[in-house]
């Protein structure tokens, strides 16, 4: 990845041995997260991935030619937003993707993705799930973000625990 933020199984956690004892550990939060005016280019796997960051800002990032070698299924994104993350994506240029432009997947809520442009990507354009360790009754808003030439769908969810608000996006070429 060009950037790898945060920890990958915020709501699982991963099994450790300590002191002979197999225990369940989870990772911590990162406070104040910004990642912000970076350009990424031919990365193997995700542009950029951020995760255990509720309140994250990311944004005016340039990301280009994203997943071309991934070490494994489905790290071929563009930017994505992982377990635990929450707060405002936006102004992000997303373009080439081998996968998703926009994956959204675990996410702890109160998410707001705005004023991103993702073009060219194989997968879908935008894409959001729940997954272990999502919060319930939070909110994750797509708006004003333009989509082009997706290779499946335009924005795919699979969200039955959030509210979702999908306002003023442009689609063309899905």
């Amino acid at each position: 990845e060009g950037f790898y933020v945060g920890n990958s199984f915020f709501g699982s956690g991963m099994t450790r041995t300590c002191n002979g004892s197999s225990i369940q550990v989870y990772p911590h939060n990162i406070v104040n997260l910004q990642i912000h005016d970076n350009m990424v280019r031919r990365s193997g796997a995700e542009c950029l991935q951020y995760a255990c960051a509720p309140g994250a800002q990311v944004y005016n990032n340039d990301l280009g030619t994203c997943g071309i070698s991934p070490f494994a299924s489905f790290q071929n994104n563009g930017l994505q937003c992982g377990g635990g993350a929450g707060g405002d994506c936006y102004n992000n240029r997303i373009r080439n993707v081998a996968g998703a432009g926009l994956i959204v997947i675990g996410h702890l809520g109160n998410n707001r993705f705005y004023n991103n442009l993702i073009a060219n990507s194989n997968g879908d354009g935008i894409f959001c799930d729940e997954r272990t360790g999502s919060l319930s009754n939070t909110y994750c808003d797509f708006f004003n973000n333009t989509i082009v030439n997706s290779g499946r769908d335009a924005i795919r969810m699979y969200n039955q625990i959030n509210s979702i608000v999908l306002a003023n996006n442009v689609m063309v070429g899905t």
